[in-house]
Formats: structure tokens, C-alpha cells, sequence
């Protein structure tokens, strides 16, 4: 079973490059907060999550994942998978994204561009004798 997800987030660090058997990826480490504002609307923190993601290096380069910077607030998709281990009676959790997309949070028409790599035609200006009455 196969779950999509979207992790929205900040960029622990700049993207780095990381070579695994001999080919090239960019790492990014996405830090996610959850947590809730409390009577006083002070935010409470309740966990927080990494999410490690490779992405291809050509891929990464080409739509500006490597040039991201620490900080910057990015929203990722992919689809989770998680593995756990076992060391020393502590159980870990590693989750990661397959087939990733990243885009910076505030730019919402590059999540649009990510997301759907084929545009669709843009639709036909109204022509001039366009007539909005309803005729009801």
C-alpha cells in the first residue's frame, strides 16, 4: 500500500550534494512542527518531524531544489514510506518520501507547476458581445 503525502515545513539546512553507488542526489531535511496555541495563544509545541528526502540530482538542479537555502519554507509531496529498527530496546522510525516534489511554500503557482508537469491549454478569451445578463 502506497500513501501520498505532503510535508509542509522549513529547510533544516542548505541542500547538499551526496553521491550512493557512484550516482548523484541532493538531500534536503524537512522540519516539520505540530503542536497547538494554548489559552494564553502561545504556540505549544507537541512533536517535531524530519523528513530526510533525496531527490535526483539533475531533477533537483532543474527545478531549483539546490539552490534552496536553510530557512526557506517549502512544502514537499511524495509517497511515505516508513521503515523501523531496533538498537539497544529503543525502536526508531524512518520516514521518507518517494518520487518527491518540492516547491518554496510561497510561491503557489510553482506547487501548480510541480504537481502537474503538462499544462492545459489556456482557455479562450470571452469574446467582445458576451452578454452576462442571466435570463432568468
Amino acid at each position: 500500500m502506497t500513501t501520498k503525502v505532503t510535508v509542509k515545513g522549513h529547510l533544516a539546512r542548505d541542500p547538499a550534494k551526496k553521491t550512493i553507488n557512484g550516482k548523484e542526489y541532493i538531500e534536503a531535511v524537512v522540519l516539520s512542527n505540530e503542536g497547538y496555541f494554548n489559552k494564553e495563544k502561545e504556540w505549544v509545541n507537541t512533536s517535531r518531524n524530519d523528513f530526510s528526502i533525496l531527490f535526483n540530482a539533475p531533477y533537483a538542479e532543474k527545478n531549483g531544489i539546490a539552490s534552496m537555502k536553510k530557512g526557506d519554507a517549502v512544502q514537499a509531496e511524495g509517497f511515505l514510506n516508513v521503515k523501523t529498527s531496533e538498537k539497544d530496546g529503543v525502536t526508531y522510525v524512518n520516514m521518507s518520501l518517494r518520487s518527491p516534489r518540492m516547491v518554496l511554500a510561497s510561491k503557489p503557482e510553482a506547487a501548480a507547476e510541480a504537481v502537474d508537469t503538462k499544462k492545459a491549454p489556456a482557455a479562450p478569451a470571452p469574446s467582445a458581445d458576451f452578454d452576462d445578463e442571466i435570463p432568468f
